[in-house]
């Protein structure tokens, strides 16, 4: 799985994220921001 999301890169990730969402959902520490990106990513995906 690794693997894959190097290959990817973050701005191919299609995940319903831009690429500075995903820059701070990998990077950030703080919970409530990660399911806060996690969530508008899934609700992005479902439009």
């Amino acid at each position: 799985m690794v693997d894959e999301l190097e290959k990817a890169e973050v701005a191919g990730l299609n995940n319903g994220l831009s690429e500075a969402e995903n820059r701070v959902l990998f990077e950030t520490p703080h919970i409530p921001v990660m399911v806060f990106l996690i969530l508008k990513g899934l609700v992005a995906c479902q439009s």
